[in-house]
């Protein structure tokens, strides 16, 4: 369930201002799998699948949590989030976000800097990827 996938228009990275020498590029990426639960579920998987991600609404035990590879975030609304808390908590590799606030679309994205110091190349980038 979690291949399927919508269309969206991508964020193009931006180029910020850094020194001479230094090029610094920052990028929004959608979270890959993401798993919405409780009440509104329908709703919160489609806003997420508008801003790219993977997601779909289940209803699970905590438990099962445990189990679904690569999970990056759940989007919950109900009673017993410390259950869920508790759920994810007991999972091995990355934290897994438990987003509950009503602006949840924010936690949706994950934000990539990277800097590259191109005065090693003499001021060229193109030749540090050689």
């Amino acid at each position: 369930a979690f291949a399927k996938k919508r269309n969206f228009l991508p964020l193009m990275p931006v180029d910020l201002p850094g020194p001479t020498g230094e090029s610094n590029r920052y990028s929004l990426i959608p979270r890959q799998r993401v798993l919405c639960m409780g009440a509104g579920a329908e709703k919160y998987v489609k806003r997420a699948l508008e801003l790219g991600c993977y997601a779909i609404a289940a209803t699970l035990d905590e438990d099962d949590l445990t189990l679904i590879e690569d999970l990056e975030a759940v989007v919950f609304s109900g009673p017993n989030s410390a259950r869920v808390r508790q759920a994810l908590s007991k999972r091995a590799g990355p934290i897994v976000p438990i987003l509950m606030d009503e602006n949840f679309e924010v936690w949706l994205m994950r934000e990539q800097s990277i800097c590259i110091d191109t005065t090693a190349a003499g001021g060229n980038a193109a030749l540090l990827a050689g």
